[in-house]
């Protein structure tokens, strides 16, 4: 006599359907769920030499097509380093400020790229995160910032000048 394998495979084919519709939903909840929009770093989209040593980071978060009543309810910004070095970690924040948010890591250097990723909670406790960049300047407005700087055109400018004043002159 045989044994039937019919009630081992009944349990096993209803949880791998279960489980397929649950890798269904979660995908489909990714496509449609909320989204960070217009991240921006001194009110600009990838600003390059920017010279404030605490930049302002802000963003949007969009709610799913068709869907009303959605809010941030905390965040999170992680800004790195050329390296890949976190410069600044500010933890999750419970708060819906997304614009404005001051910058308090480590000094930024200058001249150096720096990537960022905001992390954002809603109400009903999803969560979305996008990336973006931005480039510090020579972040010293004195005039030992351009040490070493040459004029664009100084011999031309000479020459103009020179060419000028002796033809005015004959």
């Amino acid at each position: 006599m045989t044994k039937n394998p019919a009630p081992i495979v009944k349990p096993a084919i209803l949880i791998l359907l279960l489980l397929f519709s649950f890798i269904q939903i979660n995908l489909y909840g990714a496509v449609k769920g909320t989204r960070i929009v217009n991240l921006q770093v001194e009110y600009t989209d990838h600003p390059i030499g920017i010279d404030v040593k605490l930049p302002r980071f802000s963003w949007q978060m969009l709610a799913p097509e068709g869907s009303r009543g959605y809010n941030q309810v905390a965040y999170q910004i992680i800004v790195k380093d050329a390296q890949g070095k976190v410069v600044w970690n500010s933890t999750r924040i419970k708060s819906g400020t997304a614009l404005a948010v001051v910058y308090a890591g480590s000094p930024l250097k200058a001249a150096t790229r720096y990537s960022w990723t905001v992390t954002v909670w809603d109400q009903a406790g999803g969560v979305s995160s996008s990336g973006s960049w931005f480039e510090t300047g020579l972040m010293d407005t004195g005039m030992s910032a351009w040490d070493g700087a040459q004029w664009i055109g100084e011999e031309i400018m000479t020459w103009c000048f020179m060419h000028i004043t002796c033809r005015c002159i004959t």
